[in-house]
């Protein structure tokens, strides 16, 4: 599954995987050849989507123009996708926070997390409960 999101206040674009396949795999690297990403990061994401590991993530950001993409593999509960999603979070408002000159501590980065949690949340909420996971 891909979406999209935009931060209101920091113009800043996301592109989000979520519980990638194999056949996405393709879209993932062209997301991430398209906003600039290295050879070399090309080849270890594509190798670490062909382990299938479950539980992971990655988030990679070009501030230069304030956009990121974010993958989010297949989760094993609702709570390891919790902690796989709150951690690329934390990945992606410091990537912001850092172009901004923003604090890393305080209310305006936990205001920015707090907007692209609840942005997400529409797409990924189904992963947040074991019994909507069945």
């Amino acid at each position: 599954m891909k979406f999209h999101i935009s931060t209101t206040r920091y113009h800043w674009d996301l592109v989000v995987f979520l519980c990638v396949e194999p056949k996405e795999f393709d879209n993932v690297i062209a997301a991430l050849r398209d906003l600039g990403a290295s050879e070399e990061i090309l080849e270890r994401v594509w190798s670490n989507l062909e382990r299938g590991s479950k539980n992971e993530g990655f988030t990679f950001s070009v501030p230069e123009k304030r956009s990121s993409v974010m993958m989010i593999s297949e989760t094993t509960s609702a709570a390891e996708a919790m902690n796989t999603i709150v951690h690329e979070i934390r990945h992606l408002t410091d990537d912001i926070a850092q172009s901004y000159h923003v604090a890393l501590t305080g209310e305006e980065v936990a205001y920015l997390a707090g907007e692209i949690s609840k942005k997400m949340f529409e797409h990924c909420h189904f992963l947040l409960c074991d019994h909507c996971r069945e």
